[in-house]
């Protein structure tokens, strides 16, 4: 049986088209796809599947000024999670990451409006996490923890012990005896 982690539309309005990454040149070596299309009242929907959390995604509408399109997106085909309109330049950019796949909606207005939408999905980052122990010499005495970090060494601190413990084997034995 093979698991799979795919996006399916649930309760999704109208049509959902895949898209396509493909290898690009410019963007290299991330892998993108450019969809054109017109927006009007009914929003067009897309999806994209298979993304791992580690890569980068950037979405970005472009549009003439003042056509009033809006990008929204979602894990869930017909509950927005983020959304952008258009800027002084025509774009709309949401960039994130997620697991597994997302929905893109372009959102237009009465008359239908040509934009494109373009979608790219950088490659795997792998970050070195930064190790969990910090060593001794690198904690302050007041950052320390308890016997650790102070002047007195550790022999002095053992041998007080082990006096204190046969001072007092000495006093219940004596108390045993008599």
């Amino acid at each position: 049986m093979v698991a799979t982690t795919a996006v399916t539309p649930a309760r999704a309005e109208g049509p959902v088209q895949p898209i396509q990454l493909q290898p690009t040149r410019r963007f290299a070596p991330a892998k993108g796809a450019m969809v054109r299309g017109a927006a009007g009242a009914e929003p067009r929907r897309y999806s994209l599947d298979q993304i791992n959390i580690l890569q980068p995604v950037s979405v970005t509408l472009i549009a003439p000024v003042g056509s009033g399109l809006k990008l929204v997106l979602s894990k869930v085909a017909a509950e927005p999670l983020r959304q952008a309109e258009l800027d002084a330049k025509g774009l709309a950019n949401l960039k994130f990451r997620t697991e597994g796949g997302f929905y893109a909606a372009v959102h237009g207005g009465p008359k239908p409006v040509p934009y494109q939408l373009l979608v790219l999905v950088g490659p795997e980052e792998k970050r070195k996490l930064p190790s969990i122990l910090v060593p001794t010499s690198a904690l302050s005495p007041a950052t320390a923890p308890a016997g650790q970090g102070s002047t007195v060494p550790m022999a002095v601190w053992l041998g007080g012990a082990a006096l204190a413990g046969g001072g007092l084997a000495a006093l219940w034995l004596r108390r045993r005896s008599s």
